[in-house]
């Protein structure tokens, strides 16, 4: 995983053909969607993926990738077909604008990325969110393990694994009786 800067970003856009004149929209783009992160992924309530630093969405197919050149090549693609930036969410509602000179304006609570500095900034209810789904996670095992059909799931495993073992266990010492049988014969003959 890399994290891309403001500056960088806007050197990516121009690289692969963003116009110049709206470099400093499209790396606050990246930033509001990624946090400037090449690793980046969202699972969209449609069903569908985004990826990358501006966050290709899958109906586009191969161009949703985390590959830099090729994300960066789409969202060119994608803003010079629409002729604006309103192929993203963070445009449409504004979010953009607190990341402009590569820093969200944590005052208003900005939704984390990278100052174009090095420092990583995020949302500190992010943490409260991943709490809460980890309870829920805890939760829904809780109820697997209580539901009586999975409790006898459980035993008969753990009493098929232990029926297997002692079978193990019968197998090795009749066959290890029936090996050492003639040894000991033949050892006790010599001597």
């Amino acid at each position: 995983m890399a994290t891309y800067s403001f500056q960088q970003l806007k050197d990516l856009w121009i690289l692969y053909g963003g116009p110049p004149e709206v470099a400093n929209v499209a790396a606050a783009i990246a930033l509001g969607e990624s946090g400037g992160r090449t690793d980046a992924l969202a699972n969209e309530p449609d069903g569908s993926v985004s990826r990358g630093l501006w966050q290709i969405n899958s109906v586009h197919g191969a161009a949703s990738s985390f590959d830099v050149a090729t994300n960066a090549r789409k969202a060119v693609a994608l803003y010079k077909g629409r002729g604006n930036f309103s192929a993203w969410t963070v445009y449409n509602e504004g979010i953009y604008k607190q990341f402009l000179n590569g820093m969200p304006d944590v005052s208003t609570g900005g939704s984390g990325g990278t100052t174009g500095i090095g420092l990583e900034l995020s949302n500190p209810l992010d943490a409260l969110k991943d709490i809460a789904d980890q309870l829920t996670n805890v939760i829904k095992a809780g109820e697997w393990f209580a539901d009586a059909k999975n409790i006898v799931r459980i035993v008969q495993v753990v009493v098929g694994s232990a029926l297997v073992v002692v079978g193990l266990v019968m197998l090795s010492s009749s066959l290890a009786t029936k090996i050492a049988e003639p040894i000991v014969k033949t050892v006790g003959a010599v001597l």
